[in-house]
């Protein structure tokens, strides 16, 4: 019984030893795959995070390069509105020229501020329509109901501006047509309206350029986007409010 016994304990014993080792490789294979796991992951997430922040500087450039064309496009718009009142209208071409230059004076201000508050929007944009005004009299009106518990939040820098200026250059405005516009806020957003007879003779090239530098800001800062459409006679445009600044 005894010469049984030893060789049934032998083979118990390497059945446990055989056990022990497998369990510690798989243990061993399980701590590699995770150690190459992790490797994998650091290594992924660091080229994650290299090409977001060459998306981000591509967008900044990109950014940057549209923030650059508001000096020129505004002025050029500006003098063509002059040149039209230097003919018909010369005492008002000379209170335009002095409007003018207050107003390009905080474009210039303005120009490398990519946010601005909507309190900071509203204030320039009634300045320009203070120019536009000069030009088109009755012509032209502009209405505003705006929520005061929201006027830290932010917008694109002369988003509003370029949205009026865009309603000015590509709709007909005349006496028996007048301009009206209408800015809102209207929950977390904020909306520009106005009615919709367009030119004939629009630059649609210069329509495009000014929501282009808009969507980018957007683009830039949050996954929210503006909201445009036209209906029953009327341009819509709706702009997310982004936060007040920390």
């Amino acid at each position: 019984m005894a010469g049984i016994g030893i060789p049934r304990l032998v083979i118990e014993q390497e059945i446990d030893d055989f056990h022990f080792y497998t369990v510690f490789a798989a243990v061993i294979s399980v701590l590699f795959f995770a150690v190459l796991l992790v490797l994998a992951q650091r290594r992924w997430r660091r080229e994650y995070d290299l090409r977001r922040h060459s998306e981000r500087e591509s967008a900044q450039l990109h950014l940057q390069q549209l923030l650059e064309q508001i000096d020129p496009h505004f002025l050029f718009n500006s003098l063509n509105s002059l040149y039209a009142l230097i003919r018909c209208n010369p005492d008002q071409a000379r209170e335009f020229t002095l409007t003018l230059s207050r107003v390009y004076r905080r474009v210039l201000e303005r120009r490398k501020q990519i946010l601005s508050t909507l309190a900071e929007e509203i204030d320039f944009t009634w300045q320009y329509y203070t120019l536009q005004k000069i030009r088109f009299d009755d012509r032209i009106e502009l209405t505003s109901a705006i929520d005061p518990a929201l006027r830290n939040w932010r917008i694109p820098s002369m988003s509003l501006q370029t949205l009026v200026e865009n309603a000015v250059k590509h709709n007909s405005i005349t006496g028996g047509n007048p301009l009206h516009i209408r800015i809102r806020t209207e929950g977390e957003s904020f909306l520009i309206e106005n009615n919709y007879t367009p030119r004939s003779d629009g630059d649609k090239e210069s329509l495009g350029m000014g929501l282009e530098r808009i969507r980018s800001v957007y683009r830039f800062y949050t996954e929210e986007n503006i909201s445009i459409s036209v209906g029953d006679g009327t341009f819509r445009c709706r702009l997310p409010l982004l936060p007040p600044e920390k």
